[in-house]
């Protein structure tokens, strides 16, 4: 039976050298599954035994495969978006999560914080936070509904009510927001460049798994066909 894997992954350290050591860790794993062939071979075992008496080298395969998944996906998402947007609007890792934090609390997507990004950096003004801050005050002082949908299509490259909801907040009360945001949703860039190094490294841990599989099953058809007949 093949020892048992134990996967330790912290969402503050770069995920690929895990990673990359679980998949060192699945090419042992490839050795171990052909001890089922010789079970499944033996006419006498049925192929429930097999199944139940190997669960946890299969089970492994599985629930290994889902827990690196569930652990690293949304973090990578996170930080491909903060790249993203800190890419397009010349400014850095900290800014972009920061602004896209704020802007989450007033339910306005990625995609508009994007085109909100592109709309400013054509304005020849910066993204961030400080910026939809002067903006929020120079909103407010406009009278009619008409100016204020204007300003915001103009400025911000959008329009709505969750962007009307952000700059009616005003320039104190957003500054102070964006100072309370959780210090862990702020990425730094060595975080952004770990994530990418992450995604990378997923990439051949799906190859490893993907090789698994087939190694296991290539070797188990032969012998499946002489118990089945």
């Amino acid at each position: 039976m093949p020892d048992e894997i134990l996967i330790r992954f912290s969402v503050k350290d770069d995920g690929s050298p895990v990673i990359e050591k679980v998949n060192q860790k699945l090419k042992e794993t490839t050795k171990a599954s052909k001890s089922l062939v010789p079970g499944m071979e033996n006419a006498a075992q049925s192929l429930a035994g097999v199944a139940s008496e190997n669960a946890a080298l299969i089970g492994t395969l599985v629930a290994v495969g889902a827990a690196i998944k569930s652990v690293i996906d949304e973090g990578i998402k996170y930080a491909m978006t903060v790249d993203e947007m800190a890419r397009a609007g010349g400014t850095s890792a900290e800014e972009a999560s920061r602004m896209i934090q704020v802007l989450d609390d007033y339910e306005i997507s990625a995609q508009d914080a994007m085109a909100a990004t592109r709309a400013l950096t054509k304005n020849g003004l910066a993204p961030n936070i400080e910026t939809l801050a002067k903006l929020s005050d120079q909103y407010i002082a406009l009278n009619t509904v008409e100016e204020k949908n204007k300003f915001i299509i103009e400025n911000l490259g959008g329009r709505g009510l969750a962007w009307a909801k952000a700059l009616e907040q005003g320039s104190a009360a957003l500054l102070e927001q964006a100072a309370a945001v959780d210090k862990n949703l702020i990425l730094t860039q060595k975080q952004v460049q770990q994530a990418e190094a992450a995604r990378l490294a997923l990439d051949n841990w799906n190859d490893s798994i993907q090789a698994v599989k087939t190694s296991l099953a290539m070797d188990m058809l032969p012998a499946l066909t002489k118990v089945v007949n």
